[in-house]
């Protein structure tokens, strides 16, 4: 499948499909070398159930009268006979079948033109020459003489020529120009080349390098090494390209004066067409600009305004490349002189010098710290990791290759950081200090991979031999062996110095860690690294109801993450963005950005986490009444724990499918889930309620399935853990359980004011109308299925109706649309697609496509032509449905 040219197939295939229909024509497919000419002119040649002839010109045979021709015909040859005798002859004796009298052009031309026609009588005809500009000069002056005839016949003519090579004959055809590649398409072309192998900020590098072309992008794609594909080492000069590059390039580049050859590396090993870097390097070299001029004659490069521009991406890497090493490092070592801006200067440096090299070493060193400052840890990793290289001392490259994996692990490189790790261990493997951060690194790498057991062993280990030495980084480590801790679900309060934690102080009860994750989050904001710590700040202020506070931090974090390239790190801020969105009311955002944090999660092989991210969805989908997405989202949690040995998303997804079978009314499948969440919780010593948020649920399965005694236990452990303390959402949900057990009127006075929790309104309005509350009883089921109804929870819309029929109140518009679907209808019947209402609503396009569904069952409709047309009498109000419109 070629990607991004449909209009170019689509007239391609319409030029067949005429002529198969009696009207023959003919077009010149026109562009630059690598375009996709030749691919193009393939895919027609496969997808055409014509009769199809063949040429394509070679350089090497271009003196060769009627090559091309004969290689055209030679399918056909056995029907010669069907032509005039004369023209017979005429063909043969041109195509070499046989020898006669010499050899007339203008009668080969007739003949290869009534031999064409002939064969039309019988179907369709499709000629295809490629490489006209290759041609041999009779054969093209015969198929020029067929292409100005095509329209006559039943001949469908399709020629190729790169643009310089359109002569004034191919220019009167009609032309098919073949542009650019879209930035979406050249994006998607090497996704497919690299085997999807490519980093993000790499494939923006070569979208750019190549300006669209095909062979470009391709030919970059192929010369970059596996390192430079995934972004762990710079690309800092023009990239090796393949021998069919070369060739088409270096007969030209060869041609040139030595000067021009030499004005061509320093122009392509600078990189950016900057002129006046460019002219300066050639005044240390006693030349000036005048000696591009052999090149700008061979439409090799050009000057304009201030700027060199080479006319095709890979003329940049084919100078490069053919020049020799020694004249590459001359290059550098010039611009590198005359070079103003530090961190390009050390780059060139860099790439002048054979290791070790001591200045350019600390000319790269002085790039990282610099990068580093700024928060551009990738930079900073890749000039620091060539410093390592560059360095002329064991202990230096050592610690350089470290300083370099700590920063790729920052800027969210999980390969790069271990690659260079790997690098840095033999080199400072007797001393403990350094390698004590080494070791942290390492269990950060390793945690995220689920290995947490190898993990807290290496930390502890080191730990011990540096206590003596260093006791507060011997702290460090050991409060990092804490991280294992939250995902076993254990809350690990005698551990040294975990009370200064705030995740492991909210897990254990702590009543201080409300004031700990606080100062926290204020620190982290403060701190330009804070970013990288939302798992012990961001998930403890939202257990304990700190929404502002952690709104303000992970929307801070996810910006400089987002603006900073930290792909590893996003989905950790991702992920409890969308639970704190989930916790005050925002479902669509939230499931957009769970969703978005789990393929994260996939995308960089962080297992543990992308476990997390599941057992999250499962429970958004549980209370959206979305069953079989939430049990998938279980199972998939379950599945990662059972791979890790760890407990947390299996806890999340039992509380989740807890609550769609609490929805479903199920209430024994009900208590066995949220039993389980609760024995995983309880086994570990985790006592923040606010955690799993589980006890209402548990509660009310169990009254319903009268167990009430087991509901008062359950009730009873709430109440002492929320007792005293300033939580307004976990003293309502208090209030709920114990008004859900007692049933004395002033229960009811209690439920009101559990204002808070998502079914209060339905919990409150089914014990009014139990209480024969019936007004009263009906006012709260309608806020609850208005509230229901704008969160998309399905289940619960349900059993509000249910409980609305069985006090005989009228379902007022229960198909009424919510505010987002009326959003996506009115974007939809104005015309616009899926991804274009995503886009202008900032969320997901299955989001969209849930709500359009939605909107089809609530109007009626089965088309996007039904929707326009149901909307098009109310556009600013919501309409009626389909089948109650006047006809």
């Amino acid at each position: 499948m070629i990607l991004g040219r449909d209009r170019e197939r689509s007239t391609l295939l319409g030029l067949v499909a005429a002529a198969r229909d009696g009207l023959g024509g003919s077009v010149i497919v026109r562009g630059a070398l690598g375009i996709g000419k030749t691919a193009l002119l393939d895919e027609l040649l496969t997808a055409t159930e014509a009769t199809t002839l063949y040429a394509c010109g070679h350089e090497w045979e271009a003196d060769l009268p009627y090559a091309a021709l004969g290689d055209l015909l030679h399918p056909v040859l056995d029907h010669i006979d069907r032509v005039p005798a004369p023209q017979a002859r005429a063909l043969r004796n041109a195509l070499g079948v046989e020898a006669s009298a010499a050899i007339d052009p203008v009668a080969v031309e007739v003949a290869t033109a009534t031999l064409l026609r002939t064969l039309a009588a019988d179907g369709c005809v499709l000629v295809v020459a490629d490489d006209l500009q290759w041609i041999d000069t009779a054969s093209r002056e015969v198929l020029m003489y067929v292409a100005r005839r095509a329209s006559q016949m039943r001949v469908a003519f399709v020629g190729a020529a790169r643009d310089e090579e359109m002569t004034p004959a191919l220019a009167a055809l009609p032309t098919l120009e073949v542009g650019p590649l879209a930035a979406k398409a050249a994006e998607m072309l090497l996704d497919v080349r690299s085997s999807g192998k490519l980093a993000a900020s790499v494939m923006e590098t070569l979208v750019g390098l190549a300006g669209g072309n095909p062979l470009a992008l391709q030919q970059l794609c192929d010369g970059l090494s596996a390192q430079q594909l995934a972004g762990q080492t710079p690309i800092v000069a023009p990239i090796n390209v393949s021998t069919e590059a070369v060739l088409a390039f270096r007969r030209r580049i060869d041609e040139l004066p030595e000067t021009a050859r030499q004005a061509l590396l320093i122009a392509a090993a600078e990189g950016r067409g900057r002129v006046d870097r460019v002219v300066a390097a050639l005044a240390r070299c006693d030349l000036d600009a005048a000696v591009f001029e052999p090149a700008e004659r061979q439409g090799l490069i050009s000057i304009v305004g201030d700027t060199v521009q080479f006319h095709h991406p890979l003329v940049r890497s084919v100078a490069y490349q053919t020049a020799t090493p020694t004249a590459r490092r001359a290059a550098h070592a010039t611009l590198a002189d005359v070079e103003t801006d530090p961190d390009r200067r050390a780059w060139h440096l860099s790439a002048a010098v054979v290791p070790p090299d001591s200045a350019a070493c600390a000319a790269l060193v002085d790039l990282g710290t610099r990068a580093l400052a700024r928060g551009a840890d990738i930079t900073a990793a890749l000039a620091l990791a060539r410093a390592a290289e560059l360095a002329d001392e064991t202990d230096g490259r050592g610690a350089l290759y470290a300083k370099a994996a700590r920063a790729a692990n920052r800027g969210g490189d999980v390969p790069m950081a271990t690659r260079l790790l790997e690098l840095a261990r033999p080199l400072i493997a007797d001393r403990p200090v350094e390698r004590s951060d080494l070791v942290l690194l390492d269990a950060d790498l390793r945690m995220r991979a689920g290995d947490f057991e190898v993990a807290s062993r290496g930390l502890t280990q080191a730990a011990e031999e540096v206590a003596d030495v260093d006791r507060r980084r011997a702290r460090t480590l050991l409060l990092f062996a804490a991280k294992s801790h939250v995902y076993k679900m254990e809350g690990a309060v005698d551990v040294l110095e975990l009370s200064s934690l705030a995740m492991t102080q909210t897990m254990a009860g702590d009543p201080r860690a409300t004031a700990t994750a606080l100062a926290a989050a204020d620190e982290g904001i403060a701190s330009r690294r804070g970013h990288l710590h939302t798992l012990g700040i961001a998930w403890p202020l939202i257990w304990l109801e700190q929404y502002d506070a952690a709104r303000d931090f992970v929307t801070w974090a996810v910006h400089v993450q987002r603006e900073g390239g930290y792909h590893s790190f996003l989905p950790q801020s991702l992920l409890p963005e969308a639970e704190l969105d989930f916790r005050t009311g925002h479902w669509e955002r939230a499931l957009a950005g769970a969703s978005e944090a789990a393929q994260l999660y996939e995308e960089t092989g962080q297992t543990v986490d992308g476990a997390i991210a599941a057992s999250t969805l499962a429970r958004f989908e549980a209370a959206r009444g979305h069953g079989s997405a939430c049990l998938e989202h279980a199972r998939r949690a379950l599945d990662g724990d059972r791979a890790s040995g760890l407990l947390a998303a299996t806890a999340f997804a039992e509380a989740g499918v807890g609550h769609l079978e609490l929805a479903r009314q199920r209430f024994d499948q009900a208590i066995e889930h949220l039993a389980k969440a609760a024995a995983i919780a309880g086994g570990g010593g985790v006592c923040e309620p606010g955690l799993l948020q589980l006890h209402p649920d548990l509660v009310e399965s169990l009254v319903r399935a009268g167990r009430e005694p087991e509901a008062r236990a359950v009730a009873g452990e709430l109440t002492e853990q929320v007792s005293g303390a300033d939580r307004p959402e976990l003293l309502a949900t208090a209030l709920r359980c114990h008004s859900l057990l007692s049933p004395e009127p002033e229960a009811l006075d209690a439920l009101a004011e559990a204002l808070t929790h998502l079914d209060r309104e339905l919990c409150l309005g089914t014990r009014l109308r139990g209480a024969g509350m019936v007004d009263d009883g009906r006012r709260h089921l309608t806020l609850a299925l208005d509230l229901f109804a704008s969160l998309g929870a399905r289940l619960w819309i349900d059993l509000t109706r249910a409980e609305l029929r069985a006090i005989g109140a009228p379902l007022i518009a229960p198909d009424r649309l919510t505010r987002r679907e009326e959003q996506v209808a009115r974007l939809v019947a104005g015309g616009a697609s899926n991804r274009d209402v995503a886009d202008s609503l900032y969320v997901n396009p299955k989001t969209v496509e849930y709500h359009l569904v939605n909107v089809y069952r609530k109007l009626g409709v089965r088309t996007r032509t039904e929707l326009a047309l149901v909307w098009r009498d109310a556009p600013e109000s919501p309409p009626r449905r389909l089948d109650q419109l006047p006809t």
